[in-house]
C-alpha cells in the first residue's frame, strides 16, 4: 500500500512556509501538518488523504527546482542555504558505517565521537 499524496502534501507545506511571514506556523502549514499526519498513517488506517485544491501551490520557491511551474526567488534562510554553491548535499558525501572498533579507537585517541 502506497500513499502517493504524502510527498505532495509535504512539498505544499514547505511552499506555504516559505511564502508566509509566519513560516511553519502559518495557518495553511498547520492545516497541511494535519493532512501529513493522516497521510503517514495511511498504512495503518487505509484512509487516503487528498491535497485540497485551495492548498495546492500555484508557484514554487527556486530552491525546489520545479521548473515546469512558476517560481519565485526564496528570501528565507532555507532557500539561501540550498541555493548557495558552498552547500554540499549529504547524498554526495561518502558515508561509511561506524563500527564498534572505530569508537574504541576514537576513545583511545580521545577524539570526539561524531
Amino acid at each position: 500500500m502506497v500513499n502517493e499524496n504524502l510527498g505532495a502534501i509535504c512539498n505544499a507545506r514547505m511552499v506555504h512556509a516559505n511564502l508566509s511571514d509566519y513560516g511553519a506556523m502559518d495557518e495553511n502549514c498547520l492545516q497541511l501538518a494535519k493532512y501529513t499526519a493522516l497521510a503517514v498513517d495511511f498504512t495503518k488506517t487505509g484512509k487516503t488523504v487528498a491535497l485540497p485544491t485551495h492548498l495546492k501551490p500555484k508557484m514554487y520557491p527556486d530552491f525546489m527546482g520545479k521548473e515546469e511551474y512558476q517560481m519565485h526567488k526564496s528570501t528565507k534562510i532555507l532557500g539561501e542555504m540550498l541555493m548557495t554553491k558552498k552547500w554540499q548535499p549529504l547524498q554526495s558525501r561518502i558515508m561509511l558505517p561506524v563500527t564498534s572498533h572505530m569508537i574504541w579507537i576514537w576513545r583511545l585517541m580521545e577524539l570526539p565521537i561524531l
